[in-house]
């Protein structure tokens, strides 16, 4: 028998394509009016069109609701940038995180175990993918579209250095940790079996966890004509009020330097190359 939230969150994914377009067709009307709009993109300053080309793909990358092939199937589409927007724009943004929110509360139900929710939600994906959505990512789908409610006069993008945790893990805790994903995934049943053959004592700390935030969060440091700021975590344009003829706020963006942010390094200046003995912790022998 069909999960109902699985027809559910199906009917609410056609209404929330729905309701792209809509936001589609809006920001693009935004750009017959000149209402400003920049992203980290480098387009030549001689574009044609460069505000409706700018704003084609913003728009793009909110209705972007599946994988992409260039990333990895945890991280997300990240873009800087702004977007102003008319009132009625705005109501297009509001419809649409309206629905998202909904979504998001359809997924927050399967969390009754671990093991039952990761079960549910690749259930879900095989029923999404029968009905016509081809690799939907939930992320994508469910993170809502950052909107301010005033015109900025500054907006200054910054992208925090990539960070790793080192932390031991003994056989036994790695032990836990996989079983708490489900035994009926092959994967997790390969790496336990690879800890059942190892001779060492379990409650020996034989494993080093290495995780690297490869990709930085993006902070927005945003601020109004008031004198007032503020600080916003984004991955997506921020969209923000504005009318024809008001200038565009100023922005700035700050993007980490070198090659040390993504590189990984422990206290030994050991370095922590090849695959990791059990990649779904992301830990290797020490």
């Amino acid at each position: 028998m069909i999960d109902p939230r699985f027809v559910f969150f199906s009917e609410k994914l056609n209404q929330l394509n729905h309701a792209l377009v809509v936001l589609d067709s809006a920001i693009l009307d935004d750009g017959a009016d000149k209402l400003p709009a920049w992203v980290s993109t480098a387009f030549p300053e001689d574009t044609l069109n460069l505000n409706l080309v700018t704003r084609r793909l913003v728009s793009d990358i909110y209705q972007t609701l599946n994988y992409v092939n260039e990333l990895k199937s945890n991280e997300t589409l990240k873009l800087p940038g702004f977007i102003g927007s008319s009132q009625a724009t705005l109501d297009c943004a509001y419809t649409v995180n309206a629905i998202k929110t909904e979504l998001e509360d359809i997924l927050r139900s399967f969390s009754e175990s671990r093991a039952l929710g990761m079960k549910l939600r690749a259930d879900l994906k095989l029923y999404l993918q029968g009905e016509g959505f081809v690799r939907p990512h939930f992320k994508h789908i469910t993170r809502s579209l950052p909107i301010l409610t005033e015109r900025p006069v500054l907006i200054g993008f910054s992208q925090s250095q990539s960070k790793g945790y080192f932390p031991r893990l003994s056989i036994r805790e790695a032990e836990e940790k996989l079983l708490a994903y489900g035994e009926i995934h092959a994967h997790i049943q390969l790496q336990l079996n690879k800890l059942a053959k190892l001779t060492e004592p379990k409650d020996t700390p034989i494993f080093r966890v290495i995780r690297e935030e490869r990709h930085g969060i993006i902070n927005a440091n945003i601020k109004y004509a008031s004198g007032s700021r503020k600080s916003k975590r984004v991955s997506l344009p921020l969209l923000f009020p504005t009318e024809p003829q008001q200038p565009p706020p100023q922005w700035s963006i700050n993007t980490p330097k070198g090659s040390q942010a993504h590189t990984t390094v422990v206290r030994s200046d050991t370095l922590y190359l090849g695959e990791p003995f059990l990649p779904t912790l992301h830990a290797y022998l020490l």
